[in-house]
């Protein structure tokens, strides 16, 4: 029988003891292969249930965030604002209403109008404002204050009249011969007489002082009188 021989490493071994050390080097790597392979696939069906658990709970608690804030209702404050009322109702006073409310909510709120209130100029569509006071004429208050209004009006145009009137009186001592000649009776020939008495004696005193015009008499300054002054 013939054997190889082979020198490794300073050891003379056959082929045979060659063979057995490679063959065990190779089932060795094949062991350690197989259990490297099953280490990692036990890992991985550790950590799947963790991974999918986690994602689970976020989503969970994901979903209950947003359920809370959709179910969660919105608090609105509600501005109050206060109304005097006076007048013809049932139960005049101080009232607290909504900001928004109308004239009518608060007579509501206030037993309604008196039989006698004066509604022809009432308006209960008005909006309301805080601190607001209102009062509801009876029939007779409001006759009486119609009446007052009618003559304050009637004062106010009587002062207009007699302010515009003033407004086109024609001062005498200062017109020029034009400005003369827009008065009534007054032509170019009475007017020259005027500036060349004024001329003469100096600024007029009263409004009177025409009669001393040349060609003035009292029928012509009964013309002029309304509209002229020395002022």
């Amino acid at each position: 029988m013939i054997f190889t021989y082979l020198y490794i490493g300073g050891i003379i071994m056959n082929k045979i003891q060659v063979n057995i050390i490679v063959g065990f080097v190779l089932v060795l790597l094949v062991a350690m292969f197989l259990w490297f392979q099953s280490t990692q696939s036990v890992s991985n069906q550790l950590l799947e249930p963790l991974l999918i658990t986690s994602d689970e709970s976020e989503s969970s608690l994901l979903g209950v965030g947003v359920k809370e804030s959709i179910e969660e209702p919105e608090v609105h404050e509600i501005e109050i604002i206060y109304v005097d009322l006076k007048g013809a109702v049932a139960k005049p006073g101080v009232y607290a209403l909504p900001l928004g409310s109308r004239l009518f909510d608060v007579i509501e709120m206030a037993g309604g109008l008196l039989p006698d209130a004066a509604t022809q100029s009432l308006n209960q569509a008005l909006l309301l404002n805080d601190q607001m006071l209102i009062y509801i004429f009876t029939h007779e208050e409001y006759a009486a204050e119609e009446e007052e209004n009618m003559k304050l009006l009637s004062i106010v145009e009587e002062d207009s009249g007699l302010l515009s009137q003033q407004a086109q009186l024609v001062n005498i001592n200062k017109a020029n011969a034009s400005e003369l000649e827009t008065l009534p009776g007054i032509g170019p020939k009475k007017a020259s007489a005027i500036l060349q008495f004024r001329q003469e004696n100096g600024s007029f005193k009263g409004i009177e002082g025409l009669l001393e015009v040349s060609g003035i008499g009292q029928k012509t300054f009964d013309q002029l009188a309304p509209f002229i002054t020395v002022d």
